[in-house]
């Protein structure tokens, strides 16, 4: 599954259970930082990749079973 817009691309690997949310484009390797985030028990939920000018260039989604689909539900946009 994937759903593209310009510069946006949101994709969803079954077999790895991980989903990624591109919110710029990039080359393979251009993160120059990784940030984990949490949940409130202490497991890794996503993980936010950073450019080197401190930009966002995406999104790990690490339980996309779970929220990938929320995150579709509230798209509106036709």
């Amino acid at each position: 599954m994937a759903i593209t817009r310009p510069s946006v691309e949101l994709s969803v690997d079954e077999d790895a259970g991980a989903g990624y949310l591109r919110l710029a484009p990039r080359a393979p390797g251009s993160a120059v930082r990784q940030v984990a985030v949490a949940d409130s028990a202490g497991a890794d939920v996503l993980v936010v990749d950073f450019g080197a000018d401190g930009q966002v260039l995406g999104i790990e989604f690490l339980d996309p079973a779970r929220q990938i689909p929320a995150l579709l539900r509230e798209d509106r946009t036709p």
